[in-house]
């Protein structure tokens, strides 16, 4: 379906918080991303927003390598030059358009989830859109704003150590939401495949407790029927909107 390449190809953006150590590997994970949301972007329209904004991120990506090549090849003086003049535009537009990335990412996750009837799922991508905003309200914070009065009490470094240890926190947990969606969400029809809850770890599965917990193969059944059922749906509306099209 999409989720098994988007789950890969995310884990290469850990690399972010350390690609100024010279080890970028995002644009590994850019690509990737792109290829699994060109798959998703026919169930939800937000993962193709998400597209487009992953293919503005591939530039981000080369330039990324590019600097970190200098370093390899011993071009410190180039490197430096470079980082003093285009880091600060090249960090703006990075932020930016990760965090819309991401709110688009999520918005298509939570909407799928909610038609397949997963809430834990759904309540993970808020959840995951809330941590987001603060994310990028604490990078704008340390990184950009510099406040005197905090870096008095706190070291400079210490404060971009916190953003990026925050940052792993964040991925990581992202990261979470989209394996629980390729282990759960699947392609209508596919009723040959082992039963979707065998691929999900205990530590990620979340029982209910004030209800009584339903036979696998019955709860397995019951979410592929009603995950069809949608999906046939989705479909008669897309048809009937081009039907009204060509008439008019």
């Amino acid at each position: 379906m999409g989720f098994g390449i988007l789950v890969t190809g995310y884990m290469f953006l850990l690399s972010i918080p350390i690609s100024s150590m010279g080890i970028p590997a995002e644009l590994i994970g850019y690509i990737m991303l792109s290829v699994a949301l060109w798959r998703l972007k026919q169930y939800e329209k937000w993962f193709s927003y998400a597209l487009y904004v992953d293919i503005a991120l591939i530039p981000c990506g080369v330039f990324s390598i590019l600097k970190s090549s200098l370093l390899w090849f011993g071009r410190n003086d180039l490197y430096e030059k470079i980082h003093t003049t285009a880091a600060l535009p090249y960090s703006i537009v990075l932020a930016v358009l990760l965090l819309l990335f991401h709110l688009c990412l999520m918005e298509g996750v939570r909407r799928m989830a909610k038609e397949v009837d997963l809430p834990n799922i759904v309540e993970q991508a808020v959840r995951s859109v809330v941590l987001t905003w603060f994310y990028f309200a604490l990078s704008v914070s340390v990184v950009f704003l510099n406040i005197p009065k905090v870096t008095e009490v706190i070291p400079y470094t210490h404060l971009i150590g916190i953003v990026m240890a925050f940052s792993v926190v964040w991925l990581l947990l992202n990261l979470k939401v989209l394996y629980c969606c390729y282990a759960l969400i699947c392609m209508p029809g596919e009723e040959e495949l082992p039963e979707v809850e065998q691929k999900l770890p205990a530590f990620l599965q979340k029982k209910k407790k004030t209800e009584p917990e339903e036979p696998s193969e019955e709860r397995y059944a019951r979410r592929k029927a009603e995950y069809n059922e949608a999906m046939r749906q989705r479909q008669l509306e897309r048809t009937k909107k081009n039907k009204r099209r060509k008439r008019h």
